[in-house]
């Protein structure tokens, strides 16, 4: 499984791409990864963009990242967020996901580049920065 993220500070926004067999260790090892990076802000918002990944997440385990990402205390993102999907899987976790930290966030669900871009005002070509030299690549299994 391979996550890549970039955090982009002018935009205050986080894009974050996994691929391949996300479970939940992967999960939180990539989130850990992100709350350490020294440009990372819990204000700013997120892009998370899952086509591509097999999500391999149990419900248990998807309120269980749900607990983890509302604790007051914690270092997750305290903005608004959206999810890119492209299969069924992924829009089951995203769903219920989004269902359970709607009181928090707003969370929306988008099914193309465009379509995320679009929710915070940005063009799809932001998307390029997750190939750009300031791009981090995790590979986890």
């Amino acid at each position: 499984m391979e996550m890549r993220f970039v955090i982009l500070k002018e935009k205050q926004l986080i894009l974050q791409k996994f691929t391949g067999k996300l479970t939940y260790e992967n999960w939180l090892k990539s989130a850990e990864a992100i709350w350490k990076h020294p440009d990372y802000d819990k204000s700013y918002r997120g892009i998370v963009d899952f086509c591509g990944a097999d999500i391999q997440l149990a419900v248990s385990e998807i309120k269980t990242i749900v607990e983890l990402l509302i604790q007051e205390d914690g270092k997750a993102l305290r903005a608004d967020a959206v999810i890119l999907i492209d299969e069924p899987g992924a829009a089951a976790f995203a769903s219920i996901y989004s269902a359970s930290i709607s009181p928090l966030l707003d969370t929306k669900i988008v099914t193309t580049e465009e379509g995320a871009a679009y929710q915070f005002g940005l063009d799809a070509s932001v998307f390029e920065y997750l190939k750009g030299p300031d791009a981090v690549t995790l590979v986890l299994d």
